[in-house]
């Protein structure tokens, strides 16, 4: 800890007998560094800015993840609808209850991505038999499981497999319930699944680094593209609450953005040897992303 600034030995007996060394100096000094993984603090960097930070991050992460689960409930319901409710062009439903456990179910361009649906969705039955009575009374009762049972315990993984073999009208339609295109939609479900599961496993949310970048989704909303256009989202945090916006929408994204607007300026009266400016460079954010997040 060359050059980070301790102060009170009680105050550090505290805070690494809470947390350890790895979790909390190696996860949150990079801001602090003199240079990039050089082991030299800027001059005034303390630990109780190391540690705010990583409160920070916790605040984030706690607040983040209700709105993921959410939006990851609301495409199970949106997707796992669409397919149900198809019909053709005569009224009648174009697939059986249980068409989601045979290939003729799926895109046909798409047999071994639908494959390897149909093999999760047959385990997940068999796990659920002794823990979800509604499974074992349709395996009994009907000699199957309807898909509406099984979706609230898919992952957001599973969904994102599901969805990218559905047939391309299923796809478009539970699309235009977000106002994006099915190709869109695919990548935001990749970038949120990153997010979701960074809260999940309690990793760091703040320097959320991922492989995915945000689609700009046209003018249908202008002012993620405007922000896309510019170069923004791109395999980080802030492409994750652009991801969610379209997913949970406006309303219910605004409590959010001002939870995050919130901590971070509560972060910023924590810290003295670095500008907050640090950490939205971090995070992606730029100078309007809270209009970008909370404007219709």
């Amino acid at each position: 800890m060359k050059g980070l600034d301790i102060r009170s030995l009680t105050y550090a007996r505290k805070i690494l007998r809470n947390h350890s060394y790895f979790s909390l100096i190696n996860g949150y000094r990079e801001p602090f560094l003199f240079k990039p993984r050089s082991g030299s603090f800027i001059r005034g960097s303390s630990l109780k800015e190391v540690y705010a930070l990583y409160f920070f991050d916790k605040r984030l992460r706690d607040g983040l993840f209700p709105y993921l689960l959410e939006a990851e409930g609301l495409l199970k319901h949106r997707i796992v609808y669409q397919y149900l409710e198809a019909r053709g062009s005569n009224g009648e439903y174009l697939y059986p209850k249980d068409a989601y456990l045979s290939l003729s179910g799926y895109d046909g361009t798409q047999k071994k991505n639908a494959l390897k649906c149909i093999i999760g969705f047959h385990k997940k039955i068999s796990e659920q038999l002794d823990q979800h009575g509604s499974v074992a009374h349709y395996l009994s009762t009907y000699s199957f499981v309807p898909l509406w049972v099984l979706k609230t315990k898919l992952t957001f993984g599973e969904l994102w497999h599901f969805y990218q073999a559905l047939p391309t009208s299923v796809r478009q339609g539970a699309a235009r319930g977000f106002a994006v295109k099915d190709s869109e939609l695919l990548l935001m479900m990749k970038i949120m699944a990153a997010g979701r599961n960074a809260c999940a496993h309690k990793d760091r949310v703040y320097c959320l680094a991922h492989r995915y970048w945000m689609p700009n989704l046209g003018k249908r909303h202008p002012k993620i593209q405007a922000a896309v256009t510019k170069g923004l989202g791109k395999n980080n945090l802030f492409a994750v609450l652009m991801s969610l916006k379209p997913a949970i929408g406006t309303t219910e994204m605004k409590p959010l953005a001002n939870l995050i607007e919130h901590e971070l300026n509560e972060l910023s009266k924590k810290l003295s040897s670095i500008p907050v400016s640090v950490i939205l460079d971090k995070i992606g954010f730029p100078a309007n992303w809270h209009d970008v997040l909370t404007a219709d």
